[in-house]
């Protein structure tokens, strides 16, 4: 009798336990992607991508694409995918899901970059300018200044841009297509589109052949912050226009 209570009592414990649901799946949405015909192929063992270009919405959402490989599929291969900060920042804006990722970058933008040397190269060229403003020394200053000018003062855009981060793709022997994902993060900010590429590189065993990028143009979701901006001649103006009140 006794064995029999501890059974029910055991079974009535377990009925009242709450049932901790199982956490769902993110959905991924494939990008529209295709393998090239393998008669258009050149000889060799080849690894390109499905797809150069996607538009996505900002919203936290998984996107996947595929990675094709052709040729003699009896070894292992493999190539490094990099992601390039065009506007977007990669932990901020994007990440890649792979276990292998890892954050290279320092969070700054390549427009970014772009704007703050070209920043620097105005107020150098304005010094150069102030400093060159007799006719007589023009020729001087195309000779000598205008060469330092360009070995100092504008260094090439893309010159020192890391990668914002770096994941090594692996083939199986066999094994003729990889997916890899990535997922738009939702930051809630009005930036309008936000863009950036990941670039196959350093390929093993393997040729890059064609489509070796992809662009992704984020689509901002949020609405549009207006500004009024209001010059200090508006403002005396309607100072000075306004009726006094009675």
């Amino acid at each position: 009798m006794k064995k029999l209570l501890s059974f029910l009592l055991s079974l009535s414990m377990l009925a009242s336990m709450a049932v901790i649901p199982a956490k769902a799946e993110e959905t991924v949405m494939p990008l529209n992607a295709s393998r090239i015909d393998s008669e258009k192929l050149p000889s060799g063992n080849l690894i390109y991508l499905g797809t150069a270009s996607a538009n996505v919405k900002e919203e936290d959402a998984v996107y996947s694409f595929p990675i094709y490989r052709e040729g003699d599929l009896s070894e292992e291969a493999s190539v490094t995918i990099h992601s390039l900060d065009l506007t977007a920042i990669y932990g901020e804006d994007y990440i890649i899901l792979d276990d292998n990722a890892e954050k290279t970058g320092d969070g700054v933008s390549i427009l970014e970059r772009y704007a703050t040397a070209e920043a620097d190269t105005d107020e150098t060229s304005d010094n150069i300018s102030e400093e060159n403003t007799d006719i007589e020394n023009y020729s001087e200053f195309d000779s000598e200044m205008a060469q330092q000018f360009a070995d100092e003062v504008v260094p090439d855009a893309m010159a020192g841009i890391e990668y914002s981060s770096s994941t090594t793709v692996t083939f199986a022997p066999g094994e003729n297509e990889k997916t890899v994902k990535f997922k738009i993060l939702d930051d809630k900010k009005s930036e309008g589109t936000e863009g950036f590429s990941l670039l196959l590189v350093n390929p093993d065993n393997a040729e890059l052949y064609e489509v070796t990028s992809l662009s992704v143009n984020i689509e901002d979701d949020e609405p549009k912050e207006k500004a009024l901006f209001l010059s200090a001649e508006t403002v005396t103006r309607q100072k000075t226009e306004m009726p006094l009140l009675q």
